[in-house]
């Protein structure tokens, strides 16, 4: 073959590639979008409501595989109550803060002296949120708001020293305290009153279980009992011992532990006698009702040495607590003309 000819048969195979790959760059934008549509239309999967019969559609995955599971948290949380009225207080002398909530008015069956069933009236009041804590009862007994002078005279009897950790090894900050006697319950309300010019005090029986259940049909303050380890501390799911207060969720008035963790010391119907209210965590979860009651018995003080024994503190009860309500906590407050008339049986509303 001709030296030229050569050279241009050369020339046209090396241009075989670049036609080519002209020639694929060119497509009409229409074959592009056709062959985009068909690729997307194989690798897109049914929507959920299309899952055939007799397949369960599979949980969605994280990036590592492993499926979502969404599990509500039991953890409190400002929206898991209604927006009840509520004061924030300061014991005078410490930086201790407690939360009041305002309990509505309402109707609350009881079983009277003969067992039959009873409508009481109670309310409105307010409510300790949790259950009081050894941060606030330390102050009581140990003058911890009086450090560096000399104690006042406040005509307040106060508890003996414990002669043992009255907390039992369960926790001190934060925990319920514990084991104190009906003497001791009411002097630290008798305290706190003097201290801060409001009236404190413990709940009656139909007090408590009408704070207990916020207007739930009972004998819970939630529906499915199945939950209640979403709400209470009880024998199910402790080892024995007192867990930090407001850990589970809270009741519809915002209080929480209300079911177990401590039973809480109330005065009866008549006010002439005290029960322990509301089961603790050694008792089982049918025991940590809104209508359990509790009556304190030779055992709850069985090994104290004392001779008389102490009236201040119960060695044997270290599942009995309190929780104090008032009956006005806006007592104090400078007073504001009240938007609509009302009763003065209905309180005062803040």
């Amino acid at each position: 073959m001709p030296l030229a000819s050569t050279l241009v048969h050369l020339q046209c195979l090396a241009l075989v590639p670049m036609a080519l790959s002209v020639s694929a760059c060119s497509e009409s934008p229409a074959s592009n979008t056709r062959a985009a549509q068909a690729g997307h239309h194989a690798e897109k999967s049914p929507p959920p409501d299309e899952t055939p019969q007799g397949h369960t559609p599979l949980p969605k995955t994280l990036e590592s595989g492993r499926p979502v599971i969404h599990q509500p948290s039991i953890m409190p949380s400002p929206d898991d109550a209604p927006a009840q009225p509520r004061r924030t207080r300061t014991i005078p002398g410490t930086a201790l803060e407690f939360t009041m909530v305002r309990i509505p008015a309402g109707v609350v069956s009881m079983a009277g002296p003969d067992g039959a069933a009873t409508e009481v009236k109670v309310g409105p009041f307010w409510a300790m949120t949790t259950e009081l804590t050894w941060d606030f009862y330390d102050v009581f007994v140990f003058n911890l708001d009086e450090q560096g002078t000399h104690p006042q005279a406040d005509a307040v009897s106060k508890p003996s020293r414990p002669y043992i950790p009255p907390d039992r090894g369960f926790g001190h900050a934060g925990y319920p305290a514990i084991s104190m006697t009906t003497r001791g319950a009411e002097g630290f309300c008798q305290w706190l009153s003097a201290k801060t010019g409001r009236t404190y005090r413990l709940p009656t029986m139909a007090e408590w279980k009408h704070m207990a259940l916020a207007g739930a049909a009972g004998p819970y303050s939630f529906a499915d009992e199945a939950t209640i380890d979403d709400h209470a501390w009880t024998a199910r799911n402790t080892d024995e011992a007192t867990r930090p207060v407001g850990q589970k969720l809270p009741n519809g008035y915002g209080l929480y532990d209300v079911h177990g963790n401590v039973m809480e010391w109330v005065r009866t119907l008549d006010g002439k006698g005290f029960r322990a209210a509301g089961g603790s965590y050694r008792d089982e979860p049918e025991d940590a009702r809104a209508d359990s009651f509790a009556e304190q018995d030779w055992e709850w003080n069985m090994t104290d040495p004392q001779i008389p024994k102490s009236t201040w503190w119960l060695s044997d009860a270290s599942w009995v607590g309190m929780r104090i309500i008032c009956d006005d906590e806006t007592v104090g407050e400078p007073s504001q003309r009240p938007a609509t008339t009302h009763s003065p049986t209905q309180g005062h509303e803040p």
